[in-house]
């Protein structure tokens, strides 16, 4: 690997790393907020979130490097990461609208959108390196399931 390409990778990995981390911290006590709640089937601990992202944001990183570093054209990857920034985006407000605006049913909303734009993205990676669409397929897998827990708090909370 050359040294360009480690910088870059890190550096992509950085970016969806620290936007999540962000969105973490804008959220608040997620923990707190999370032990509160009245838990639908198949809710995970709390410790497994932190974890499971993480990995996740790895993943995205990587993948949006791959697509970036691509040899096709600077239109179709500026397209793709547009894509990929607008989840990115979406995801960053979506724990802040669940945990800290405490609004279960708009962030079902939020992350319905969320799901859309992922699949979005996955197919417009897909189309530059396939590569980059396999790193997200867990994340896609993971949201669909957060879609489901987030449906199921609202409903019982």
């Amino acid at each position: 690997m050359k040294v360009r390409d480690f910088f870059g990778v890190v550096f992509s990995v950085l970016i969806s790393e620290g936007i999540g981390f962000l969105s973490s911290l804008f959220a608040g006590d997620l923990k707190a907020s999370y032990a509160t709640f009245t838990k639908p089937v198949l809710a995970p601990p709390d410790w497994l979130f932190g974890i499971a992202w993480a990995i996740l944001y790895l993943f995205m990183g990587i993948a949006a490097y791959l697509v970036y570093r691509s040899n096709v054209p600077k239109v179709r990857k500026k397209i793709a990461l547009v894509w990929y920034a607008i989840q990115l985006f979406i995801n960053f407000i979506w724990s802040i609208i669940f945990f800290r605006a405490d609004s279960m049913w708009i962030a079902f909303a939020v992350i319905i959108i969320l799901d859309i734009l992922v699949l979005i993205t996955m197919i417009r990676f897909r189309q530059i390196n396939k590569n980059a669409f396999l790193l997200m397929v867990p994340y896609f897998i993971w949201i669909l399931f957060a879609t489901y827990l987030n449906v199921a708090f609202a409903i019982l909370n």
